[in-house]
């Protein structure tokens, strides 16, 4: 079942790729957002300036952005205390489950892609991309993400691009995960410089689904993640944040968080 969702993926892939109008413009993932890639030295030297001016910084994984459409508080807690851990040896292992299934992932979706004439150039697994960094008002807020699998491939036209494979086991993911996802997409075309094809491979128990982002509606997108950066400075200092939209969230939230939030139970 896991390959059939990603067989059709590749093939969906296949056939946005045979039309190099509808490709390129459909996966060129530049935002207007006013966010920026930080690599250099120089500008890091900026910061420690900035800051001793007055900047405060807002620094967060990239994964916020899906608590922030989940729950306030609960991206509120990730900002003050940071990603929670649980029991001592629990986080590792399920670390390693998890790097174990996306090296799955990433083999069964280079097979497919290859008995669609895509060549393979390069595959990585959940590593670190540069941080994305924009200024709200008087806070220079800072993401930073790994996205989970990272495919260069070149296309049956020869064309380089770029497969990024979001994998989640809830269902309600392709309502979460599109923005970090667009960010993810923003950074890749920015440092790579080939289009980017963001895709979210949901792998639940009653239902295995494939979805690829397509870069439509640029300005709605783009005003909604800069509502969600706008509202990620100000829940730093703010004293309250709104509950989960739904009580199966909290079914959901680390342990930790939940012993500390003042809407559980309430």
């Amino acid at each position: 079942m896991l390959r059939e969702s990603l067989d059709c993926l590749a093939q969906a892939i296949e056939r946005l790729s045979s039309s190099y109008k509808i490709f390129n413009t459909s996966f060129s993932w530049t935002l207007d957002l006013n966010v920026s890639l930080y690599v250099e030295k120089s500008t890091e030297s900026k910061y420690s300036t900035d800051e001793a001016e007055g900047e405060k910084i807002v620094e967060a994984p990239m994964i916020i952005l899906d608590e922030l459409e989940v729950c306030e508080q609960r991206a509120k807690t990730i900002l003050e205390t940071g990603a929670t851990a649980t029991l001592p040896g629990m986080l590792d292992g399920r670390e390693k489950h998890k790097l174990a299934r996306l090296k799955k992932i990433a083999a069964i979706a280079r097979r497919s892609l290859h008995r669609r004439d895509f060549k393979t150039v390069y595959t990585e697994i959940e590593s670190p991309l540069p941080p994305l960094y924009t200024v709200i008002r008087d806070k220079r807020v800072v993401l930073r993400g790994k996205p989970d699998i990272v495919l260069l491939v070149e296309t049956p036209s020869k064309q380089l691009a770029i497969v990024n494979i979001e994998y989640s086991t809830y269902t309600t993911a392709p309502r979460t995960v599109i923005y970090r996802q667009a960010m993810y997409a923003h950074t890749l075309y920015k440092v790579y410089g080939f289009l980017v094809v963001p895709a979210l491979l949901v792998d639940a128990s009653n239902r295995r689904d494939a979805y690829i982002l397509v870069k439509k509606n640029e300005r709605t997108l783009e005003t909604k993640l800069r509502t969600m950066l706008t509202r990620l400075s100000h829940l730093k200092e703010s004293t309250s944040a709104r509950p989960a939209r739904s009580k199966e969230a909290c079914h959901t939230c680390p342990l930790p968080i939940r012993n500390t939030c003042p809407h559980y139970g309430a």
